[in-house]
């Protein structure tokens, strides 16, 4: 365990005490948005970093090395993505509503995130971070047609986990 001299160490006891931290992959806080930095040693999280810590809105991150370090001291509570992201769609009319009352949504499948946000007058279906997997459709009854692997998202829309539902 560190000492409290650790150059680490700056003002994160006011921010970080006793919060709950997420175990998961990289997600953005907001679009665009393509990394982040752990808030003890600043290591750059990104798409390409081993799984980190965060805080379920996804604000503030701990690489696993500053986790490991500074657990035990800022007396974390690790829960589990399924525990923080209780958002999911319960049925395929409850996912057309949202979208169709103008919803922005992120969520998590086999470890990939992808979005669901409206262009103009179209719903955009896309992997983060891969431009060629974006499509856009009229509706979401054919937004519910986007391809994830050898599926669509309407086969697997009760297996994703959302991270993120304007709505």
């Amino acid at each position: 365990m560190p000492h409290n001299n650790d150059w680490r160490l700056t003002n994160q006891m006011s921010y970080l005490y006793g919060k709950k931290l997420v175990y998961l992959p990289y997600i953005s806080y907001r679009a665009g948005w393509e990394h982040e930095h752990c808030e003890f040693c600043s290591e750059k999280i990104d798409v390409n970093s081993s799984n980190s810590y965060c805080t379920p809105d996804k604000y503030y991150w701990v690489c696993s090395t500053c986790f490991k370090d500074f657990n035990q001291m800022f007396k974390w509570v690790i829960t589990m993505p399924e525990d923080e992201y209780d958002n999911n769609f319960i049925s395929i009319d409850d996912f057309v509503d949202c979208i169709n009352r103008g919803a922005e949504v992120e969520f998590l499948y086999e470890n990939k995130n992808y979005s669901i946000t409206h262009a103009g007058k179209k719903i955009a279906v896309a992997e983060y971070y891969n431009g060629e997997s974006e499509k856009r459709y009229k509706n979401p009854i054919d937004a519910l047609q986007y391809p994830i692997g050898e599926k669509c998202l309407g086969g697997i829309l009760g297996d994703i986990k959302i991270i993120f539902r304007s709505l």
